[in-house]
């Protein structure tokens, strides 16, 4: 995992206090449906219990918690004649929440102010003799570095401030490839659906990598030619990973995002782990003005036209709404951010794949087709007539036509269309506070919660099947000025992803089974562990259904990360160390064919449907419950070595 350590030293001394310029600005910026079917697998307190150690580790050890979503100021200040001035005083003014933070030039004119929260800066320089300077405005990205060259005119500190010098947008002092997405292009830019992910497809080389399987949220995107399983997805610089799909986890809606960050390159010795890219989004926190937005986007279908072979035109109405609000709780010290977002969407789609067997058919009479049915029992000779008698029929064959509501065709071809239901609910919400502590420390925290459900219709209108998420992720971040040429920054992030997938029930209680059928065959799993298992349909008819119903998936993923980084300033060499924990834990439990799947083919009366009446299956299939525990500790350690040789070259050693 990255960390970002900070740096400090007798030269640039940097420290934080409550500023006196600040200026209005925006803010920076669960409901699962109510399921018939409930799976779920134990919390396990050794999960909550690794939880508790890794936060007494970072507490104890580094008594801090952090975010990497953060940038650096670097400059030169000179006299008229270009000789480096000693001893200026540095202030880099945040002018949304008007938090100050101060640094002193080295023996050579220069200093650094790192480590800063991202948003809108100007630079204010003062020395005895000379006139106060004061930079113009300018924009501080995450994992950017700016460059500030200040020439300040003989004069005394109480006349006017000059405003002028030149602020170096292009990076001039990292070898990194990177580039950021900012507030307005995610604010601006058609979204589908609104996942701010697919800006990620704006920075040269990045393409989508394609789907998730059914088991994650966001696709994934490949960089440069690497996987799209490769990159490293951070939330405020902390760890924001699917373990098992290495995707991103969640993703916050446009409003409460500020920016994006995308390495694509040359990374530095703390962004190990991954070879892709190092993908960063960095939520909005309060300013010293209240701020909000309210939103709602809807979609339905009233414009639609009817699908060209459906008899109705599908249904749609989708409504996506929230609104966030931020502000102070104390004026330059203290300041609140929360969001909410909501999806409520209903549609139903035309299918037509669906071909159901006449009425004629089910009396077992096949004189009308042209495949006529054959008897297995009297060495394949024709039924007379085409006609299967009643009396042959296997009881389960017509259990199931009636209590899985077989339905008669409506359309050519023999088909049954109609248009199936797909619901998702979704919501999702972010709070944040950020506190200065004092002068020389400041505490953040966010948490992030995102559910979703989504139901969908499998081959038969009654099959029905649940996809629910329930998402987590918390962080906490203190830095931490140790001395003036000491910087420390600690950081805990907890990120959890549970998943429930599964058969909904139809019928009483949980549903039908092959037992009510009148099949006399067990399951391939326990009612055990409190888990509830709906039965699940899988099989087909050739050239008739198949029923493809989604099968029972739980999954409990989490990972907890602690991090502790210091950044130290001697001279020409700015040090960054640091080092990670991580805590992964996995369980999942599968029940893929845990109940019987038939199949019928026709190979023993000619006729699939036939084999069907029959009770003749071509193949009979069943799995059992699979259980899988994973669980790994990672430790990590990085040194860098950033040295200024000239004031244009720099040599990196990590």
């Amino acid at each position: 995992m990255p960390f970002q350590p900070g740096d400090e030293n007798r030269h640039d001394r940097s420290s934080i206090e409550a500023g006196v310029w600040n200026r209005a600005a925006s803010p920076r910026g669960k409901a699962l449906s109510d399921s018939r079917r409930r799976s779920a697998i134990d919390s396990h307190a050794t999960g909550m219990q690794t939880m508790k150690t890794l936060v007494s580790l970072v507490l104890v050890t580094a008594g801090l918690l952090p975010a990497q979503s953060t940038g650096q100021i670097n400059g030169a200040v000179y006299d008229s004649s270009g000789a480096a001035i000693p001893g200026a005083a540095i202030k880099g003014v945040n002018q949304l929440t008007g938090l100050v933070f101060t640094a002193t030039t080295d023996d050579n004119g220069r200093f650094i102010l790192p480590r800063l929260p991202i948003g809108d800066y100007h630079v204010e320089i003062t020395r005895d003799g000379f006139r106060p300077f004061k930079s113009p405005s300018f924009r501080l990205d995450a994992e950017a570095t700016r460059q500030v060259e200040a020439k300040l005119e003989l004069g005394q500190v109480t006349e006017a401030i000059t405003v002028g010098g030149a602020v170096a947008l292009v990076e001039t002092v990292g070898a990194t490839i990177k580039e950021t997405v900012d507030e307005r292009r995610i604010t601006e830019l058609p979204l589908n659906g609104r996942n701010a992910l697919q800006l990620v497809r704006l920075v040269p080389g990045a393409v989508s990598s394609g789907g998730n399987n059914g088991l994650g949220q966001n696709d994934g995107i490949s960089v440069n030619g690497a996987r799209g399983t490769a990159n490293n997805y951070l939330l405020d610089g902390g760890d924001n990973n699917d373990p098992q799909l290495n995707t991103a986890a969640l993703i916050p809606n446009p409003d409460a995002l500020e920016e994006f960050s995308i390495q694509t390159n040359n990374f530095s010795a703390e962004y190990g782990r991954n070879s892709g890219a190092i993908i960063n989004a960095t939520t909005k926190s309060g300013t010293n003005e209240f701020h909000g937005s309210a939103y709602e986007f809807l979609r339905n279908d009233a414009m639609d036209s009817r699908a060209f072979f459906g008899l109705e035109k599908g249904k749609l109405r989708r409504n996506q709404f929230g609104g966030s609000i931020g502000g102070p709780i104390l004026k330059n010290r203290t300041f609140f951010f929360a969001s909410y977002e909501g999806l409520r969407e209903r549609q139903a789609a035309t299918f037509s794949g669906l071909v159901t067997a006449t009425a004629a058919q089910r009396g077992g009479d096949f004189s009308a087709i042209a495949r006529k049915p054959t008897d297995p029992n009297a060495n394949n000779a024709p039924f007379p007539n085409a006609i299967i008698p009643t009396s042959r029929f296997d009881p389960a064959a017509v259990a199931f036509l009636d209590k899985l509501q077989v339905p008669l065709p409506n359309s050519s071809g023999n088909r049954f269309v109609f248009n199936r239901p797909e619901n998702t609910n979704a919501d999702q919400i972010i709070g944040r506070v950020d506190h200065l502590l004092s002068a020389s420390q400041r505490l953040s925290a966010r948490v992030f919660q995102s559910a979703s459900a989504a139901d969908n219709t499998a081959g038969l209108p009654v099959l029905r099947a649940e996809n629910a998420f329930d998402n987590w992720n918390i962080q906490g971040q203190h830095t931490w000025t140790l001395s003036p040429a000491l910087l420390a920054v600690g950081q805990f992030t907890g990120n959890q992803t549970k998943i429930d997938r599964g058969p909904l029930p139809f019928g009483p209680g949980t549903g039908i089974s092959y037992r009510d059928l009148g099949i006399n065959v067990g399951r391939g799993a326990p009612e055990t562990d409190g888990l509830t298992l709906v039965p699940h349909y899988r099989g087909q008819v050739t050239g008739y259904w198949n029923l493809n119903q989604d099968n029972l998936v739980t999954i409990d993923r989490r990972t907890y990360q602690g991090t502790y980084n210091l950044s130290w300033i001697r001279g020409r060499h700015q040090v960054k160390s640091g080092g990670e924990l991580r805590y992964s834990y996995s369980d999942r439990v599968t029940g893929n064919g845990i109940d019987p799947q038939f199949n019928f083919d026709g190979r023993f009366a000619t006729e699939p449907f036939a084999d069907f009446l029959l009770g003749r299956p071509a193949s009979f299939t069943q799995g059992s419950l699979r259980i899988n525990k994973n669980a790994n500790w990672s430790p990590s350690l990085y040194a860098q070595d950033d040295i200024k040789l000239t004031n244009n070259l720099n040599l990196s050693l990590g």
